[in-house]
């Protein structure tokens, strides 16, 4: 890694809607290369495409977004600085201090560095110098809904085999699923092969999760091939203290030579299809019951109403299940983390504990204040 560079990239200014610093920069670095046609579209999102197919191929795509949480300062200081990693959405790190990066302004307050999403957009820039044949694309004002990447050009997408971002926090963690849109199949040819690529380059136990939201969705929706989200190094996310791991960034960007080493330049079909009436009718009543309770723990289907006869097993797991979570991001926000996200997901999961009857609606009241 060229840690000077990455430094550079860190200490640009950038914040929802405010990105024009982030998209001039990314436009210079990429105006730098050689053989890579780039554009910028009315949105201000950013699309490259470097090398030429040949007959029957399609590109491996990677993306991240522009924009941070953190306020606007005069000038981002970056400190090299060693530092534990602490617990991060499942994963529990030893005490090891390891070589790390962190933002502070001219006072020496700390700003948070915007590893989210700026580690993913140095992954998108590295992969783009270092892979003959691949698209990638960095997307705008991801933190307040996507709207970048709600806007994609989807003519950039035609020629696409599969798609990974860098959008997610640790050395640890891939997105199954995303706002309830299923990314890719767990049992299909791409995660067979994309997993053990993931494995060897972090080269630690991976967890396979469901993040609130980000940009892979949008993609998702509007294309038919697989696509993933995986960890780029980011610590402490929108906080003021957030940081990012150098060794973690590192491997990240070993991941995507070894996923388009392991995958090559093919097209992993997945098509996220959604059951029509004629499918659900042909559920009996207790695998409609089932399938109903799932939308509402899913938080796709907002009704409060939980069905009183539910099948007891059905719904033992689902408590179980919030639970678990509960537990996560209770830990989460315990360790910092302000991310509004993650606080609306904690008083979902209160909310249907109390439906549960796991707790009085009292106390999931007063937990909340």
């Amino acid at each position: 890694m060229n840690i000077d560079k990455f430094k550079e990239l860190l200490s640009v200014p950038t914040k929802t809607y405010k990105e024009t610093k982030m998209v001039e920069y990314i436009m210079s670095s990429i105006g730098d290369m050689d053989g890579v046609t780039l554009t910028c579209d009315e949105h201000n999102n950013i699309y490259a495409t470097k090398g030429t197919l040949d007959e029957g191929e399609f590109y491996p795509m990677f993306i991240s977004h522009t924009d941070t949480v953190h306020e606007l300062v005069d000038k981002i200081i970056v400190k090299e600085e060693l530092i534990s990693r602490p617990y991060t959405f499942g994963k529990t790190f030893d005490k090891e201090l390891v070589p790390c990066l962190k933002a502070y302004d001219e006072k020496g307050n700390p700003t948070g560095i915007g590893g989210d999403d700026k580690c993913g957009i140095y992954v998108c820039l590295e992969l783009l110098k270092q892979i003959d044949k691949v698209k990638v694309a960095f997307f705008v004002s991801e933190e307040t809904g996507c709207h970048g990447s709600r806007n994609c050009n989807v003519d950039f997408l035609k020629d696409v085999g599969y798609c990974t971002q860098y959008d997610a926090p640790g050395d640890h963690l891939i997105s199954l699923s995303c706002s309830g849109t299923q990314l890719f199949d767990v049992d299909g040819e791409f995660f067979k092969l994309a997993l053990p690529s993931i494995v060897k380059s972090f080269k630690n136990e991976i967890m396979v999760q469901s993040h609130p939201y980000t940009d892979i969705m949008q993609i998702k929706q509007k294309s038919d091939f697989s696509c993933i989200n995986i960890s780029c190094g980011y610590y402490n996310m929108h906080t003021s203290n957030e940081f990012v791991c150098v060794d973690d960034v590192v491997r990240a960007i070993e991941a995507g030579k070894n996923l388009v080493k392991d995958l090559g330049f093919k097209k992993y079909e997945f098509k996220n299809e959604q059951p029509t009436k004629q499918t659900l009718d042909t559920l009996s009543s207790n695998e409609r019951k089932l399938f109903d309770l799932l939308l509402y723990v899913s938080g796709v289907r907002k009704s409060k109403h939980v069905n009183k006869t539910e099948n007891a097993s059905a719904k033992d797991a689902n408590i179980k299940e919030l639970k678990q979570r509960f537990k996560i991001v209770e830990a989460e926000i315990q360790a910092g983390n302000n991310n509004p996200v993650v606080k609306a997901e904690l008083k979902e999961i209160i909310n249907k504990l109390v439906l549960y009857h796991v707790i009085s609606q009292n106390n999931g009241k007063a937990y909340l204040q």
